[in-house]
């Protein structure tokens, strides 16, 4: 079986919504299973502290070795085999060590996963405009990412409710379960381990414009590192400003909703890929404008409609970024560039979230001014990006099929 033969837009689709569903249930949970094991607060700040460093090491790593061995479905296959027993060994192992080496090379494996999955699904993209078959939008598919995330928040209290606080690593392992049976019912292991040296890439190639590509990833992460302080301290301040959790849990559940829509319907109402570097625009535009309004401490119904302007600072920044960079680089380097621009994001987000939490006790509301600056800047590398592209308008047209 080849990946170009099973490559649906319902098997994207599934093998999104399964990659992602994990982080549904860890996000939330993931450091109530670490307190239960014994970590205090500096502890669990130091095994997040090491996947932080460890994921932008592993993702442009491990995506260059799918490029160059030319085969992203049975990378892919072997990570998620990987991430389900190291998520096994995370839940046997002992000692406060222990836990922070497993945590972080889960990190450094799970990583590229969905650089890998954007990858496979730009591959079939562009497969399937060559041959002029039916279209394939990449909203669509990885709006079904973002759906399993809401799932496994809105499912995930109810669930963990039922078990006690160690036992939440094996909720998590659970999740991870169905990502590994999708891909490899994608491919044939057999043949990804046998295949010939001599059949591997070992030449990528020069990058026709590196210095737009450096703009472009650089612009990009900067605006998404800019929710830095949104998903660090938000929920905390809502909860100190006298909203009910459950408000709290409906304010992030509708910000991932309109997330979705827009995932959904960019393509058709948008312009998809077309609108690319709009997109970025927007999203950075958009970024801008909801920190600004958030450092005000607007009332529930001001809250309400910047968690809806999550649809234009993260996804629409995603896909502006996903689409560009993908094109940019041709088939050679697909899944090296999202591997790129994943470690960006990676980085520039951590770097925010560390300066964020030295001012914030301090500053409060008002440290969302620095991430409006830190979007503005964002948007300038956008902005240079936009004026080189004019200057050579060809140079973001995809080098290869």
């Amino acid at each position: 079986m080849s990946a170009a033969t099973t490559l649906t837009k319902r098997h994207l689709s599934l093998l999104c919504a399964c990659s992602m569903l994990w982080v549904g249930v860890a996000l939330p949970f993931f450091p109530v299973w670490l307190s239960a094991r014994g970590l205090d607060a500096a502890g669990i700040a130091l095994v997040f502290a090491a996947q932080q460093l460890a994921r932008p090491i592993g993702s442009p790593i491990i995506t260059m070795i799918a490029d160059w061995r030319r085969d992203i479905p049975g990378t892919l296959a072997w990570l998620s085999a990987c991430v389900v027993v190291l998520y096994a060994l995370l839940g046997s192992v002992r000692g406060f060590l222990g836990i922070v080496a497993v945590a972080g090379l889960v990190a450094l494996i799970q990583g590229p996963v969905m650089a890998l999955v954007d990858a496979l699904t730009l591959g079939e993209i562009r497969r399937r405009e060559a041959a002029k078959e039916l279209s394939l939008d990449y909203g669509f598919v990885r709006a079904w990412g973002s759906i399993a995330v809401l799932g496994g928040m809105l499912l995930g209290g109810p669930i963990t409710a039922l078990v006690a606080d160690q036992d939440i690593i094996w909720l998590i392992f659970a999740c991870c379960v169905p990502p590994a049976l999708v891909t490899l019912s994608t491919v044939r292991i057999p043949e990804f381990s046998r295949k010939p040296m001599a059949t591997m890439s070992r030449s990528f190639g020069p990058i026709r414009q590196p210095f737009l590509l450096f703009l472009i990833i650089a612009g990009a992460a900067l605006v998404q590192s800019s929710h830095s302080v949104l998903y660090a301290f938000a929920s905390l301040h809502w909860r100190q400003t006298g909203f009910s959790v459950g408000f709290i849990g409906t304010l992030w559940a509708f910000g991932v909703g309109v997330e979705i829509l827009f995932f959904v319907y960019a393509g058709r109402f948008f312009g998809g890929a077309r609108s690319a570097m709009s997109y970025l625009c927007f999203g950075a535009l958009g970024a801008i404008v909801r920190w600004c309004a958030f450092a005000l401490s607007p009332g529930e119904i001001g809250t309400i409609v910047l968690m809806g302007m999550h649809g234009l600072s993260f996804a629409a920044t995603h896909l502006g970024a996903v689409y560009l960079v993908g094109d940019m680089v041709g088939s050679a380097r697909r899944a090296q560039a999202q591997g790129w621009l994943q470690a960006a994001v990676a980085v520039t987000s951590a770097a925010a979230t560390l300066m964020a939490g030295q001012v914030y006790d301090s500053l409060g509301q008002t440290t969302y001014l620095g991430m409006a600056a830190l979007a503005g800047l964002g948007l300038c590398f956008i902005m240079a990006a936009i004026a080189l592209r004019a200057r050579s308008p060809k140079s973001i047209m995809p080098q290869s099929s």
